[in-house]
């Protein structure tokens, strides 16, 4: 995958500035000199840079609804993340890993990294920008720093700040992997650290935030033998339910650094208070944005999306409120293809 070198200091929203920053980026196809066959794609937090063919972006591909034969599709890595852009597992001025030292990044600070990127490919518009959760966040903040760079704006499962909820979890996911034997101040080495009890925890407890109330009666059935505070033997009383993750999340291996870098970006992301003057400047926007959140999705309900489309709404932008029914909840888009199907035949008339 590619790597964009900046050619210029970032300073950062949250004070100090980063040096020789890198963008990691993947590109499907050619961009028109226009800019409206370009389609980018946020990826989630922690999810990976590859789009195009990827089981999980079922919309995307040879004659879906983003055809890739039809679009240039580009992803850009955000500051911090677990991609190779710069982040902590890169070098600083000094020539030494970042790790903990890795200064504080918003997301408003990779999507100004993101537009010079872009700009620097000969990309000043473009056809759409599509996001869901954290990548909503980025597809939000792309609207309010350039608010009609794209013609149309798909956010899937977000809001305009991060939740509560999310918080809280980030929050005992960090507490985990500072309380390891062999955190070391951050200085950890890698291998020791990935194969803790805590950190294992960790991996697990981020998982849990995913998975809707229906997803855990599913896999943690109660029936008359398995009660909780039963006497008898029952699978609550030879299973936990951070074990059951731990054995579900053997295979993630995650930069705790990186991690916490990302939890922190995520936590921090208030798009109203990077942009005091979004909604005034929302008024003037062109752009249509599609907000499509899950019924059952508890970390960011679809009230709160609701109240994002009435308000835009108010102010004369182009709005579409598309809620879905998946028993998935969060992440709904991306693991039951079957409850996005009516959308991306709405989508499909959008981009035409």
């Amino acid at each position: 995958m590619p790597i964009h070198k900046l050619g210029q200091s970032l300073k950062l929203e949250e004070g100090g500035e980063l040096n020789s920053v890198e963008i990691e980026y993947t590109i499907s196809g050619v961009p028109k000199q226009n800019g409206s066959n370009v389609i980018i794609v946020c990826h989630t937090l922690t999810g990976s840079l590859e789009i195009v063919n990827s089981p999980l972006w079922s919309f995307v591909g040879k004659g879906l609804t983003i055809d890739t034969e039809k679009y240039c599709i580009i992803c850009l890595g955000t500051l911090g993340g677990l991609n190779r852009s710069t982040g902590p597992r890169t070098t600083n001025k000094e020539g030494k890993e970042y790790g903990p030292e890795f200064p504080t990044v918003t997301v408003k600070d990779s999507i100004r990294a993101h537009a010079i990127v872009l700009k620097s490919l000969g990309i000043n518009k473009a056809r759409a920008v599509i996001g869901g959760s954290y990548g909503g966040f980025c597809a939000y903040t792309w609207l309010a720093l350039e608010p009609n760079f794209f013609e149309l704006a798909v956010v899937f499962q977000s809001s305009l700040w991060c939740s509560a909820h999310t918080i809280a979890f980030f929050s005992l996911c960090r507490d985990l992997i500072i309380s390891s034997e062999s955190w070391q101040e951050g200085r950890y080495e890698r291998e020791t650290m990935n194969k803790t009890q805590s950190y294992k925890q960790m991996i697990a407890v981020n998982k849990l935030i995913q998975i809707s109330d229906y997803k855990f009666e599913e896999k943690f059935p109660r029936t008359n033998n398995n009660r909780i505070g039963d006497e008898r033997p029952s699978y609550w009383q030879k299973h936990s339910i951070i074990d059951e993750f731990i054995i579900e999340s053997s295979k993630d291996i995650i930069d705790p650094n990186t991690l916490l870098s990302t939890m922190r970006t995520s936590s921090l992301f208030n798009l109203e208070k990077s942009f005091p003057k979004v909604w005034e400047s929302w008024r003037e926007m062109k752009t249509t944005i599609v907000q499509i959140p899950c019924i059952q999705d508890w970390r960011y309900p679809a009230e709160r999306m609701l109240g994002i489309h009435k308000k835009l709404k108010s102010i004369g932008a182009k709005s579409i409120y598309e809620p879905t029914n998946s028993n998935y909840g969060h992440g709904s888009y991306l693991y039951d293809p079957k409850s996005i199907e009516k959308i991306c035949l709405k989508l499909n008339n959008l981009l035409q």
